[in-house]
């Protein structure tokens, strides 16, 4: 494992360098450290928007890169179908809106492009293979895919639904708390739909789970998404040039393979932003040491999650977004579980099982049956009581 300290000296003294002088120190410390070199250009690459990958600065790896302009596709034909305007890029994709007329029907889609500003073969495969992943995800909570293919340039494209909707934290924002935690209960459903195909989403974050008009959730952009079974069966390592911080687990900021458990410690997150407004730890402009520092020490609740944030749902959050992976939910259908069991008023499995604790959601969801809850507790603390005396007397009879 690569020492956090470690890097981010490497990247501080790197990130002070003109460009040449930064390929000469990376080109050095890959001969000594591969990973390292990787990890450290991925980093600089998202910090600077450099014009390198991280496998273009392993000297064995050179890739050879020719130049993309998002911006001349504009007005552009692609096929059938004609590209009118940007909608947005983040992750590894630039989405255009595009438009085409079918036996006299006009059609709207999304096609969605790589964002790099240069062309590598190997992100381009990379690319496809998401087209493949998403073929395997057929779910009304999953943006569709309709087609992929390449421009003559060799640029891979994937053709996608056009989702008219807000991202989930704008959309939801007026909305009641258990309209809130209905809706990200669902949307946890939905990823555990494509946790079953052995897909995982590693980016997710409001920007990526739209609300349309009739409120259904849609989660968009696999783009940084792995075939968990892809190596035989191990789990897939994380690429942090494509990471959203605030939403990412330790594990993925480490450089750690990444599991199903990091799409987990990301709902939490977001649940915990669409209650209170904010999320629970804010790591923008921090190192990556500061940053793991402050996701391994959690102070949340605070501010106003404080009254937000209580009882069965800050135990269902402290699971979902707990430092260590092994001790989050099993699952994302558990974490969904377990939001409609708050909503229900019916136990958690994030908490300790007792009589008293099931007793107590028994009478949240039955208020009718809280007077003859209060005279059963009475007529056992009399039950004990008396068995506490005979025993006293019988004990004093023996004397």
């Amino acid at each position: 494992m690569i020492d956090p300290l470690a890097l981010e000296s490497h990247f501080d003294q790197l990130a002070s360098l003109a460009p040449k002088e930064r390929l000469a120190q990376l080109k050095l410390i890959s001969r000594q450290s591969p990973d390292l070199a990787r990890r450290l250009a991925a980093l600089l690459d998202a910090h600077e928007a450099t014009t390198t990958t991280m496998d273009g600065l392993v000297p064995s790896q050179l890739r050879h890169w020719t130049a993309f302009d998002p911006e001349q596709l504009i007005g552009q034909q692609l096929g059938d179908w004609l590209l009118t305007r940007e909608l947005g890029r983040g992750g590894m994709g630039v989405v255009f809106a595009a438009r085409r007329e079918a036996e006299g029907v006009e059609q709207q889609a999304a096609i969605k492009f790589l964002s790099l500003p240069v062309f590598d073969a190997v992100l381009a495969d990379r690319f496809v293979r998401e087209a493949k992943m998403l073929t395997r995800l057929n779910h009304p909570g999953i943006c569709r895919l309709r087609d992929w293919g390449r421009t003559d340039q060799g640029w891979p494209y994937l053709v996608l639904d056009l989702i008219d909707g807000q991202p989930i934290d704008e959309a939801t924002s007026q909305w009641s708390r258990r309209e809130k935690l209905a809706t990200i209960a669902k949307v946890a459903e939905t990823v555990a739909a494509a946790h079953r195909q052995m897909v995982i989403h590693l980016d997710l974050k409001p920007d990526n789970i739209l609300i349309d008009a009739q409120r259904n959730a849609i989660l968009l952009d696999f783009g940084v998404s792995r075939v968990l079974a892809e190596k035989d069966g191990e789990a897939t390592a994380t690429l942090t040039r494509w990471l959203t911080p605030n939403y990412a687990s330790p594990e993925q900021l480490r450089g750690e393979p990444a599991t199903a458990a990091s799409d987990i410690f990301a709902l939490g997150v977001i649940t915990y932003q669409l209650l209170t407004g904010e999320r629970p730890h804010d790591l923008t402009g921090l190192s990556i040491t500061d940053a793991l520092a402050r996701l391994e020490n959690p102070t949340w609740p605070q501010g106003g999650g404080r009254k937000r944030i209580q009882g069965d749902l800050r135990a269902v959050l402290a699971r979902a977004m707990h430092p260590d992976a092994s001790q989050r939910y099993a699952s994302a259908q558990s974490l969904a579980d377990d939001l409609q069991a708050v909503l229900a008023r019916r136990p958690v499995a994030a908490r300790p099982d007792s009589l008293a604790y099931r007793l107590k959601k028994l009478v949240q969801r039955n208020p009718i049956v809280a007077p003859l809850g209060a005279l059963s507790a009475a007529a056992i603390v009399l039950l004990a009581a008396q068995l506490a005396w005979q025993a006293n007397d019988l004990a004093l009879q023996r004397d």
